[in-house]
């Protein structure tokens, strides 16, 4: 999932900053983050902080990079930075609710994948993260609903848990 997370990230965030915000260290960042050196690329993004610490895409990519390594709390630390950089930055509210997700802090990534759904309400991978926040925290009803719109929009990895969790609930309600 993790590899799909940061295609996504690429496709969404992608390759249109390179021309507004040219910074040589962040371009090799997102190069070495592109093949796997996230170590790498954190040293890079430092330097680019450095540099330019008002520049909200380079906290941004940083706690993606932190998202490889399994460094949630970093991940937080860098996307609350983007947003008091840059509240207009919707990818960090996607990127602090999976945080928070792997935090285990669910009601916080149902907060931050809310906000980022508002904007972008046909993101199946969203979608998806929020309902498993919802099934965690005993949420059923939300979950399975979150799941079958995640579904339907295209994301197969929620599949198995709606089929185990949603399907016989809503079969035994058909039938009343």
């Amino acid at each position: 999932m993790k590899q799909i997370f940061l295609l996504y990230i690429s496709i969404f965030f992608g390759f249109g900053l390179m021309a507004q915000n040219e910074n040589p260290n962040f371009e090799e960042a997102k190069k070495n983050m592109q093949d796997g050196n996230y170590t790498k690329a954190i040293k890079l993004l430092n330097k680019t902080i450095k540099d330019r610490p008002e520049w909200a895409e380079a906290y941004l990519k940083r706690g993606q990079a932190y998202y490889e390594l399994n460094k949630y709390k970093e991940m937080v630390k860098d996307c609350e930075k983007a947003l008091e950089l840059d509240k207009n930055l919707i990818q960090a509210h996607f990127n602090l609710g999976i945080a928070k997700y792997n935090l285990k802090d669910y009601t916080n990534a149902i907060v931050h994948l809310t906000i980022f759904l508002e904007k972008i309400p046909n993101d199946a991978e969203a979608m998806g993260w929020r309902g498993m926040s919802n099934f965690y925290l005993k949420n059923k009803k939300l979950a399975c609903k979150d799941w079958e719109t995640a579904i339907y929009l295209g994301n197969s990895y929620v599949k198995p848990y709606y089929n185990k969790n949603c399907q016989e609930e809503n079969a035994s309600q058909g039938k009343d």
